[in-house]
């Protein structure tokens, strides 16, 4: 059972990390926008180095709806 979690967690250490940069290219809004979901819980970010970081599966579930 350890093993799976250990699996899981290294898979999530995988994932592609985009910046809010990155996003608002993608999905054509403003950086504005995006600092609101973040703020609002909306959208799942981590600030590091100064800027903010959203995981491939945070970005997934932003646009899920989840």
């Amino acid at each position: 059972m350890a093993k799976k979690k250990l699996d899981s967690k290294l898979e999530e250490l995988k994932a592609k990390l985009y910046r809010l940069k990155d996003i608002e290219q993608l999905l054509g809004v403003t950086n504005r926008t995006l600092l609101t979901y973040v703020h609002n819980g909306k959208l799942k970010a981590a600030k590091i180095g100064g800027q903010w970081i959203v995981t491939e599966k945070n970005l997934e579930a932003f646009l899920n709806g989840d």
